[in-house]
């Protein structure tokens, strides 16, 4: 008996049958005996998990870092603000940022190309102004030559001279008043660009010392930055001539100015360390700079008198920065 019966096809035999059994074989032929199914396994499935599936833990909110401009205080308020809040806030911080430094970009290549543009309109100044003063060193002299003429005489006697020579006398006049006037005016004018760039630079220390201090861009914070600082300097023993000159140096450079706003810092905690302590009775421990060498407090008179001595005799911004060092 053939094992591998043919499949009986019959006219009655539908023919999707008939041509899937010769495009795929006996297997699939019509008629063809079903393959036996497979025996169960004896190894129990697994159990379906009953109840309701364990929620997936959270992933962590990340940390997100408070400004880096802001004091210690305003951190630890801001660590207590929900994470969609700090994150709003961090990212408006971060713009502010950006733009402030884009600014600064932009300011510094501007000013950049106009000082080109100034050095090179300067270097005509100076070439008027020298060319002017050539001319002036010889027409004086010139005009000194007519001042030896008895004009009245001259008139009587020869007219035509006189008149002449009048007219000569009065070129000269005319060119001297042009040469004089062409030196002050380029003077005037290199003096009125100078105080525009004195405003632009303080203009510019301003914006990087509020880039640090941000709380200080407010007008009136600033103002009363400056009362306090006044009061500071006064209460280490500058008048009034000498803050106002020190003033020029300080408020020139942003460097200047985080100086003496440490030094303010740590003289107001002292203030407050010495309050707290003298309710207890205890002595005041000294606030020291990390890396500062504490001198006797007669040594540090000392050197403190001296380099106040110096700085009122040179005014320089590189004495006042070794002052300041001194009572930080």
């Amino acid at each position: 008996m053939d094992p591998n019966p043919k499949p009986v096809i019959s006219p009655e035999t539908p023919a999707a049958d008939v041509l899937e059994h010769a495009l795929f074989g006996d297997d699939t032929a019509p008629g063809a005996e079903e393959s036996p199914a497979a025996e169960p396994s004896e190894e129990p499935a697994a159990e379906a998990p009953s109840g309701e599936p364990e929620p997936e833990a959270e992933p962590a909110s990340p940390v997100i870092d408070p400004p880096a401009s802001w004091n210690a205080a305003d951190k630890a308020e801001f660590a207590k603000l929900p994470p969609n809040v700090q994150k709003t806030i961090a990212e408006r911080e971060s713009q502010r940022d950006a733009g402030l430094a884009r600014k600064l970009e932009e300011a510094a290549s501007e000013r950049k190309a106009a000082e080109a543009d100034r050095q090179a309109a300067q270097q005509s100044r100076a070439q008027l102004v020298h060319q002017s003063q050539v001319a002036l060193a010889s027409l004086y002299p010139e005009l000194q030559q007519y001042q030896s003429v008895d004009w009245v005489t001259l008139a009587d006697t020869d007219p035509a001279l006189c008149q002449k020579l009048t007219k000569q006398k009065e070129a000269v006049e005319a060119k001297i008043r042009w040469a004089e006037a062409t030196i002050k005016a380029t003077n005037d004018q290199q003096i009125a660009e100078q105080q525009a760039r004195r405003q632009q630079m303080l203009l510019t220390e301003k914006e990087r010392f509020t880039a640090k201090y941000p709380q200080y861009a407010a007008p009136e914070k600033a103002r009363k930055f400056a009362e306090n600082a006044e009061k500071y300097l006064a209460s280490e023993g500058f008048n009034a001539g000498e803050i106002a000159r020190l003033s020029e140096t300080l408020f020139s450079d942003h460097r200047m100015l985080t100086m003496l706003h440490k030094n303010m810092d740590a003289a107001a905690k002292q203030r407050s360390l010495a309050a707290a302590q003298d309710k207890k009775g205890k002595p005041v421990p000294s606030l020291q700079r990390a890396g500062q060498v504490i001198e006797s407090d007669e040594g540090a008179a000392k050197t403190q008198a001296a380099l106040m001595n110096r700085l009122k005799k040179t005014g320089s911004e590189r004495d006042a920065a070794k002052f300041l060092e001194t009572i930080i």
